[in-house]
């Protein structure tokens, strides 16, 4: 978060939402990934002996690893959005003090 030289946070609102639109980007990214592993899990289960068991059981980790990845960047942009709300309100409630001085 950038600071001026007294010390006060400045949070920048169009950083957020460029880090947002990225967080957004990556997480269309995992489930494009997402899709293809359904897929080859899903070609996979056909095939007989140990590949295609193989290749669905590390399939089904990947998928777990992928949900939890996406849990996390939205949870990731939920604390941004948070954040940055709740900076533009404090702002709004130390105006209001001050203009009521």
């Amino acid at each position: 978060m950038p600071t001026s030289f007294s010390g006060m946070v400045k949070i920048v609102d169009d950083a957020a939402r460029a880090d947002i639109a990225k967080i957004r980007n990556a997480q269309e990214n995992l489930n494009d990934s997402l899709a293809s592993i359904q897929k080859l899990r899903a070609n996979a289960s056909a095939m007989q002996g140990q590949t295609g068991s193989a290749i669905v059981e590390q399939s089904q980790k990947m998928e777990a690893r992928i949900n939890e990845m996406n849990s996390k960047l939205t949870a990731t942009i939920a604390t941004i959005e948070k954040i940055v709300n709740w900076y533009h309100e404090e702002d709004r409630r130390l105006a209001s003090k001050i203009h009521s001085i």
